[in-house]
């Protein structure tokens, strides 16, 4: 948890530390706050590592946050799971008229 500390201290903190101090706090069995799980889910779908993207936008309330709903999609389907990220569209489509983030 100390290099947890470090790397969330760092200015400019950045995609690359936000999947890296994710990685760290679910190595330690520690809870992720949902804003890094999310940022450390986009970072991991960039990276290439859909799995831990899915993991991560899980962790960030997948069913009850659209960025969060849809970076777990985007996981899905960059896996060949195009049922499973149907299925995580589905379960966050009613938060579409109340998101200010709907459009992006």
């Amino acid at each position: 948890m100390q290099l947890v500390d470090v790397v969330e201290a760092r200015d400019g903190f950045g995609p690359d530390d936000a999947l890296r101090a994710a990685r760290l706090r679910l190595d330690a069995g520690v809870g992720l706050p949902p804003g890094l799980a999310l940022d450390a889910a986009r970072a991991a779908n960039r990276a290439g590592d859909p799995d831990l993207g899915a993991e991560l936008a899980a962790l960030a309330g997948a069913d009850a946050d659209l960025a969060a709903g849809m970076l777990l999609a985007r996981s899905h389907a960059m896996r060949n799971r195009y049922e499973d990220a149907e299925a995580a569209l589905a379960a966050v489509e009613p938060l579409v008229p109340g998101d200010p983030n709907a459009r992006d």
